[in-house]
């Protein structure tokens, strides 16, 4: 290999790790900021009629799970532990949110409810 070669091949080792070192801190700050907007729609829900109340709760609810799988995510990367990180809970939390989000909606300007 010419040194560009290795040189290319040293930034590229290098990137990968610093992604790789910065992948647990990324998913603590989602995490953060899915226990503020939780806090968000428990608030919200303190001051909304009885239906839209309940569903700002689930969506709060849902919104603390979803930081929970992320500081775990956390965890594992940091451990180098890639291939344990499953985001099927995730995944499902996020489509039941936007769904309860949609109902919510109706008409709604959806900055209201994010």
């Amino acid at each position: 290999m010419s040194f560009k070669q290795l040189s290319v091949l040293g930034l590229l080792v290098f990137s990968i790790n610093t992604v790789a070192a910065d992948d647990g801190h990324g998913f603590r700050q989602a995490a953060v900021q899915y226990d503020e907007q939780a806090k968000m729609m428990i608030e919200k829900a303190a001051y909304a009629g009885d239906g839209e109340s309940a569903q700002l709760l689930k969506i709060g609810a849902i919104y603390q799970e979803m930081a929970a799988i992320k500081r775990n995510a956390a965890k594992l990367a940091e451990q180098e532990r890639w291939n344990e990180i499953n985001w099927t809970r995730y995944e499902v939390l996020d489509a039941d949110k936007e769904a309860i989000l949609a109902q919510l909606r109706g008409g709604k300007a959806h900055a209201a409810y994010k």
